[in-house]
């Protein structure tokens, strides 16, 4: 890009980057943490937490007709799911913390991705047909999943 471009786009968008950087530096009360309950151990996760995450996308994998490969369970700092290319699907922990409603809607929008490897509206289509209220769904994780996030040393055993 030219520079002349970059420096119009900057002076045009100047207030609003003020009001972002501004409201930035102002403190914000930290939401309080999810406390981890005790039972919740890197065995657990290995064992219960992974048979749940492979119960509940075959469920809705068969209800959607998608296909999918092999699920990994991971400590994400800033996605609670993703679906790669090859269909592989990877899902934050944390979820296992939450509500079911949230845990299956990141499922669905994972699964939707086998038909749709985007955010199109197409996407959404496939996602408000299995979870109507998904909007409210995705509100919640927007709204609390802060509460989820960050560090945790779990228990080994």
């Amino acid at each position: 890009m030219k520079i002349a471009y970059i420096e119009g786009f900057i002076n045009e968008k100047e207030r609003w980057i003020t009001e972002k950087y501004l409201a930035a530096l102002v403190e914000k009360p930290r939401p309080q943490m999810m406390e981890i309950p005790k039972y919740v151990t890197e065995q657990w996760l290995r064992t219960e937490g992974a048979e749940r995450f492979q119960q509940k996308t075959a469920f809705w994998a068969a209800r959607m007709k998608v296909t999918y490969g092999r699920i990994t369970i991971r400590d994400q700092k800033t996605r609670w799911g993703s679906c790669s290319s090859r269909g592989n699907l990877n899902f934050n922990w944390r979820l296992l913390l939450m509500p079911e409603r949230v845990m299956d809607y990141v499922i669905v929008h994972e699964l939707a991705h086998r038909r749709e490897m985007n955010h199109s509206a197409a996407f959404w289509q496939i996602v408000e047909t299995y979870l109507p209220d998904y909007r409210e769904r995705r509100q919640w994780l927007k709204e609390n999943g802060v509460r989820y996030a960050g560090p945790v040393e779990l228990p080994k055993y």
